[in-house]
């Protein structure tokens, strides 16, 4: 990791429908899901306890209905190789197995990319792609549109906060 691990964070998407108190709850039981999921020492587990020693920082996001955290699943599922990932399911009893929220823990790489537009005849401002560049260390990042990596920072950076 480019930068101290205090600068992880643990963005979680949460069901919009559910009342603000369940906003801020749902959020905590995927991060415990994840607690439970990551117990060897690869490097999952290492970031998961990076996080959760120095770091604790944690942005709830809306994550939209039901289908919009399905696709927002899919997408954290690609990068599971990078980062921990979890999601959780209430019960079948109380919200037939719904899955309220998700969480990944991601490093500044990610969050604080900036979107670089290319020139297009279509007039729609899309990024054609994300960089990032640490001063300190002199690294730079780029992540080209159509990559999964693209997908999880135009996911990030394109939700709103959870009210």
């Amino acid at each position: 990791m480019a930068e101290p691990t205090t600068m992880l964070r643990c963005y979680t998407f949460t069901h919009w429908m559910l009342r603000t108190i369940q906003q801020g709850i749902q959020p905590a039981h995927a991060i415990a899901e994840m607690s439970t999921k990551y117990q060897s020492t690869d490097m999952n587990n290492l970031i998961y306890k990076a996080w959760a020693e120095q770091g604790k920082t944690m942005v709830c996001c809306n994550g939209g209905v039901s289908r919009e955290l399905d696709e927002k699943w899919k997408i954290l599922q690609a990068m599971e190789h990078k980062f921990p990932i979890a999601k959780f399911h209430e019960d079948e009893y109380s919200l037939g197995s719904l899955m309220t929220s998700m969480a990944i823990i991601l490093p500044p790489e990610y969050y604080n990319a900036v979107p670089m537009f290319q020139p297009n005849t279509h007039g729609i401002e899309r990024p054609a792609s994300y960089d990032y560049y640490n001063h300190a260390s002199n690294i730079g990042v780029h992540y080209p549109a159509g990559t999964p990596d693209f997908a999880l920072i135009e996911m990030v950076q394109g939700c709103k906060l959870a009210t």
